[in-house]
């Protein structure tokens, strides 16, 4: 399991000073949300930032972040990352253009009340079509909550698919579902629900001292 800072900014250079920031905290990754950006120019300082990259988006009808996603995409980048809410003619022409660069894709599905609908498991079997790595974005009121979704949880890990579950009450760090962890090192309108990104490295190295 690998930490990422979720870094929050308005151009390639002031992420790039974060993305410093945020290898000195203990994160393995960052991830760049394109819909905070301003400014699409200078997308090839992705290939001087110190961590490997998660470019997600989320949904949007502005066509001028789709466009800068597939720009973005033609530098080195570790994954993508797209909204389940987009078309899934973009999602596929997207995660093909990426794959056949070597850039691994993620999922994402961000419901926006709790409790999620009852085909959620019909929309993570849709999930794992497009791509193997899945992330969640819990609304969720409490701890159990979330337990009550474990099971439908641990049926898609037994299918080999890797699980990112996100909710400001369970950022579940340690947790066995998650191939990535995700913190913050300053808070903002999108990540103000994660723990900093020191207590998410503490939480895994600790986990997998408990594992061993």
């Amino acid at each position: 399991m690998r930490a990422c800072a979720v870094l929050a900014g308005k151009s390639m250079q002031e992420l790039l000073q974060k993305a410093s920031d945020a290898r000195q905290r203990g994160a393995d990754f960052v991830e760049i949300l394109l819909n905070g950006i301003e400014d699409y120019s200078n997308f090839e300082l992705i290939e001087s930032f110190p961590l490997p990259v998660i470019l997600s988006v989320e949904y949007t009808k502005n066509r001028k972040t789709a466009d800068a996603l597939k720009k973005a995409l033609k530098f080195r980048t570790e994954f993508v990352d797209i909204d389940l809410e987009f078309p899934k003619n973009f999602i596929e022409s997207t995660f093909a253009y990426a794959r056949a660069n070597g850039i691994k894709t993620i999922v994402s599905y961000r419901p926006e009340t709790f409790p999620l609908q009852k085909n959620l498991k019909k929309i993570m079997d849709d999930m794992a079509v497009l791509s193997k790595y899945m992330k969640i974005v819990l609304p969720a009121k409490s701890k159990k909550d979330i337990e009550s979704f474990d099971g439908i949880f641990a049926g898609a890990a037994k299918t080999g698919a890797k699980l990112a579950l996100v909710s400001s009450f369970e950022p579940a760090p340690a947790d066995r579902r998650n191939f990535i962890a995700y913190g913050k090192t300053e808070s903002s309108s999108h990540n103000r629900h994660l723990p900093q990104i020191e207590d998410v490295k503490k939480s895994i190295i600790s986990s997998a001292g408990l594992q061993a």
